[in-house]
């Protein structure tokens, strides 16, 4: 995928985020419920880009920082959790 591509995912994400905040949604876990189908694109980027190339989107495009921060936090809480209620649960895939 080229830098433009993920200049393009990253302006969308950084645009809804804009909309979010002219609506006053600030708090990280409405923001989280009203971005998930972002998620995928995120994904992408995060997988796709290069160091160098993910610290200029984030320059560029302040709401795809504050987007890619939250979900980065949100995953590290997750993942750092003592027990989660689907441990222990039989996986999906094999």
């Amino acid at each position: 995928m080229s830098m433009n591509e993920f200049r393009r995912l990253a302006a969308k994400i950084d645009q809804h985020m804009q909309q979010l905040s002219a609506q006053g949604v600030n708090d990280e876990p409405t923001i989280i419920n009203r971005m998930m189908g972002y998620v995928p694109d995120l994904h992408t980027i995060w997988i796709g880009t290069s160091d160098d190339q993910l610290i200029a989107l984030s320059q560029e495009f302040p709401g795809f920082y504050r987007y890619a921060l939250i979900m980065e936090e949100e995953f590290e809480t997750e993942r750092n959790k003592a027990s989660r209620p689907y441990d222990g649960m039989a996986s999906l895939f094999w």
